[in-house]
């Protein structure tokens, strides 16, 4: 979705998916960080509930045969699970601190190594 205005994003985003309001805006929040801040290496915490999932992010990759007018789908990155739904308890606090984050996607002020992943 990168060769698209800003404004066409948000036309399929509403079409497509029926987002408005601040689902909406989190979407092309999300949608930034893909195309513009994530890099192959950086690490991915994914929060449900108790439950802390990290894994490492993949080279983008194109899918010719997924492209479409549509959704997006030809634009993908894959992530590498190194922890699948440990409790986020047994975490240092600057995990915690970065979950607490109101966005969808954040970029956080902390490095690996002040995580303290252990990955």
């Amino acid at each position: 979705m990168d060769g698209i205005s800003k404004d066409e994003r948000k036309e399929r985003l509403r079409n497509v998916y029926h987002y408005s309001g601040a689902k909406l805006g989190n979407a092309l929040g999300a949608i930034w960080a893909f195309v513009h801040t994530m890099e192959q290496g950086d690490i991915v915490l994914v929060r449900n509930g108790a439950w802390l999932s990290i894994g490492i992010i993949s080279p983008y990759r194109y899918v010719k045969h997924l492209d479409n007018d549509i959704d997006g789908f030809c634009h993908q990155r894959s992530v590498e699970w190194k922890v699948m739904n440990e409790n986020v308890r047994l975490y240092h606090e600057n995990v915690h601190e970065t979950l607490r984050h109101p966005g969808v996607v954040t970029k956080s002020k902390y490095t690996v190594h002040e995580f303290q992943l252990g990955i």
